[in-house]
């Protein structure tokens, strides 16, 4: 069952309430950059993510830019020569959007969450229309449900509480972790993020999992912290994990297209599964596995 998710006090905060016990372990799927109908999108890579997520019942989060609607006529970025043809169309956005819901519809159980991006954001800026709005719409007609729609950024907050196998309740445990689509330009192709990686660990020190998409490069990284309790018990075990999340956009194929005008390399394919999960110890740990 994929455990559902819920609005907090603030804007852009969400729960998520699990229970756990020894031996246990609980996977989600982030993934982020799909630009389903742009030309280069890797669509069979993305389904077979998904059937993975379907498969082995993780919840899944797209954390920005599902859509690449750039094309647009408003749209700086649009060019012809990069539309898939069945997008040829006076409606440009509604054939998108029922396009994208209608890929999506079979795994709507398991899609918890949709973020905003960059690009969702330059066409509600444009035009004065939310994608994902429309989207979530589409979904609810096709079947019956739809995913929560969130911001740009935002935070999920995994509550745990530990159940012990007479049923008794045991210790209770918050994992905090924040998304953010990210800035700059696309695939930051000196840096590869280290500079977006060091500002978000700064931004935001009382993360636990800290997870950037925007420039279409993938990695990780386990930061290791001292913190300290309100009763002076200084803890060293809880490391800060950083996933930088790759993209399903190739273009490297594409010589005279937008990412190649600007000079934005090759994209890293691919998104991570967080994983969280008790051995024998008190405490729920964390831990990102590649989805390929």
């Amino acid at each position: 069952m994929i455990p559902k998710l819920e609005r907090a006090i603030s804007p852009g905060v969400y729960l998520v309430r699990l229970e756990f016990r020894n031996n246990w372990s609980r996977k989600f799927m982030l993934l982020s950059d799909v630009h389903f109908d742009a030309l280069g999108c890797n669509r069979a890579r993305f389904k077979a993510d998904l059937e993975k997520a379907k498969a082995e019942n993780m919840g899944v989060f797209i954390l920005g830019d599902l859509m690449d609607i750039s094309e647009g006529k408003k749209d700086p970025r649009h060019s012809r020569n990069e539309l898939r043809p069945e997008y040829l169309h006076e409606d440009y956005l509604g054939v998108v959007v029922e396009d994208v819901a209608k890929f999506l519809a079979p795994y709507i159980d398991n899609i918890m969450m949709i973020s905003r991006g960059n690009h969702e954001m330059s066409y509600m800026n444009h035009n004065g229309i939310d994608p994902l709005s429309m989207l979530s719409q589409h979904l609810k007609i096709f079947t019956g449900k739809s995913p929560t729609i969130a911001p740009y950024g935002g935070y999920i907050l995994f509550k745990l509480s530990k159940t012990h196998t007479t049923g008794a309740k045991g210790s209770r445990q918050s994992i905090v972790f924040r998304y953010m689509h990210g800035s700059g330009g696309s695939t930051a192709p000196v840096t590869k993020g280290a500079i977006q990686t060091a500002r978000s660990i700064a931004k935001y020190p009382d993360s636990d999992i800290i997870a950037l998409a925007h420039i279409h490069q993938r990695f990780s990284m386990m930061m290791p912290r001292q913190l300290i309790t309100s009763r002076g018990r200084i803890i060293t075990d809880r490391d800060l994990l950083h996933l930088q999340l790759g993209c399903y956009l190739q273009t490297d194929e594409q010589p005279d297209s937008w990412a190649q005008q600007r000079g934005f390399g090759t994209a890293a394919l691919g998104g991570w599964i967080l994983k969280l999960y008790c051995d024998n110890g008190k405490n729920v740990r964390y831990m990102a596995i590649p989805t390929d």
